[in-house]
C-alpha cells in the first residue's frame, strides 16, 4: 500500500507498531547491550526522531581509538553470535573514497527478527568523530521539533520503498526538503528533487 492509500491515522499506527518491534530489538533481545558493551553507544535516525516507516535502525559506537578495526570486527562478531544473520556487510569509507561519507567504520546488519528483516546500519567512530556524528544528528533534531510529522511520514513511506532511496535520495533529503524548504506532499518533493538535481 503506498502514502497515498494510507490515511494519518494508519501512519501515525505504522510508526508506533515499527518503533515498538526496534524497541523489542533493541532492548528485548539485547541488540543495544551487545554493542555498548565495546563501548559507549547511541541509537540515532528515525527510531530516535519517533518518524519509522519501515525496518531501520541506526547506531553508532564510540571505539577504543579511531583505527580499532579489531575492535569494530569484534562487535560484528557479537552480533552474529547472539542474532539471526542473513547479511552483514562492512565498508571502510577511508578507503573507499566513492563513498560519500564521514570518516568510520561501518556494518550493515540484516537481522532476523520476530520474522521480519531488520536493517542496522552501525558505524564505529574514534571520540572526536563520534562526538561530531552526534552533534550533526542533535541540530538534526532540533530542526525537526517544528515539523510537520505527517509530511515526514507520508513522504518518507513513499520514498523508502523506492529502488533510489538510501543511493540516490535519503531521509536526510527529506528532512532538509521538509525543514528548510516546506515541503508537504510527495508530488512537491520530487518537484523539489528534480530542481535539485538540475542544478
Amino acid at each position: 500500500m503506498s502514502s497515498e492509500e494510507k490515511s494519518s491515522d494508519e501512519l501515525v499506527d505504522q510508526a508506533r507498531r515499527l518503533r515498538n518491534e526496534a524497541h523489542s530489538l533493541l532492548y528485548g533481545k539485547g541488540l543495544l547491550d551487545v554493542v555498548q558493551s565495546a563501548g559507549p553507544t547511541s541509537v540515532i535516525g528515525s527510531y530516535a526522531l519517533d518518524q519509522m516507516t519501515w525496518r531501520d535502525l541506526d547506531m553508532s559506537i564510540q571505539l577504543r581509538h579511531k583505527d580499532d578495526l579489531p575492535g569494530f570486527f569484534e562487535i560484528g562478531r557479537s552480533i552474529i553470535n547472539k542474532f539471526q544473520v542473513a547479511r552483514m556487510t562492512f565498508n571502510n569509507p577511508v578507503l573507499r573514497p566513492d563513498l560519500p561519507y564521514d570518516r568510520g567504520y561501518y556494518w550493515g546488519i540484516h537481522i532476523l527478527h520476530a520474522a521480519q528483516t531488520w536493517k542496522v546500519d552501525l558505524w564505529g567512530y574514534g571520540e572526536d568523530d563520534c562526538k561530531k556524528n552526534l552533534e550533526n544528528f542533535t541540530r538534526l533534531s532540533e530542526r525537526l521539533v517544528d515539523v510537520d510529522r505527517m509530511a515526514v511520514l507520508r513522504i518518507k513511506n513513499e520514498v523508502c520503498r523506492r529502488p533510489e532511496y538510501r543511493h540516490e535520495v535519503t531521509s536526510l533529503d527529506i528532512y532538509e526538503a521538509i525543514a528548510r524548504h516546506h515541503i508537504r506532499t510527495v508530488e512537491e518533493f520530487d518537484e523539489w528533487l528534480t530542481r535539485r538535481i538540475a542544478g
